[in-house]
C-alpha cells in the first residue's frame, strides 16, 4: 500500500460498510502485523503499569478504544501526519453477544485483533457485516 488512505479507501475493505462508522482524520497510514503485534506486548505493558485489567466497568470496548488511542499516541513519533489505520471495531458475534476488537489495515488487507490478549481474528463474513459500530 503507498500514500495515504481516506474514509473511501478504508470503506473499500469491507464488502458490507457499516452504517455507523466515523473517520475522525483526513489521512490514514497502513500499519504492519508485525507492529501491531510489538505494539500489544508495550500496550499489556501499560495496562499493567495503570493496574488495568478485565472487568465490569473495563471490558471489550475499553480495551478495544484504549488500544486505539495509545497506538496512535506512540505512532505519532514516527508519522508524516497521518493516522492509523486502526479502528475500534463492533460487532455481533456468530456465537452470540457483542464484542468490541480492532480492525487494521496492515499489507495483508483488512486484519482483525484481540487487544485483550493480541490474538489476530478471523471473523465470519456475517460477524464482519454485522459491525455496529466503527471508528477510525
Amino acid at each position: 500500500m503507498s500514500g495515504p488512505l481516506n474514509k473511501e479507501s478504508l470503506l473499500t475493505f469491507f464488502a458490507n460498510p457499516p452504517k455507523l462508522a466515523y473517520f475522525a482524520d483526513r489521512g490514514y497510514a497502513a500499519i504492519s502485523t508485525a507492529w501491531l503485534k510489538e505494539f500489544h506486548t508495550y500496550f499489556k505493558g501499560e495496562l499493567w503499569r495503570k493496574d488495568l485489567s478485565y472487568s465490569k466497568t473495563y471490558d471489550c470496548d475499553n480495551f478495544a478504544r484504549g488500544f486505539c488511542a495509545d497506538a496512535n499516541e506512540v505512532h505519532k513519533e514516527v508519522s508524516k501526519g497521518e493516522a492509523l489505520a486502526i479502528a475500534e471495531f463492533h460487532y455481533r458475534q456468530d456465537t452470540g453477544g457483542y464484542h468490541a476488537i480492532i480492525a487494521a489495515i496492515t499489507e495483508q488487507g483488512l486484519v482483525f485483533m484481540e487487544p485483550q490478549n493480541g490474538d489476530f481474528l478471523t471473523l465470519s463474513q456475517g460477524e464482519i457485516d454485522s459491525c455496529i459500530f466503527l471508528r477510525f
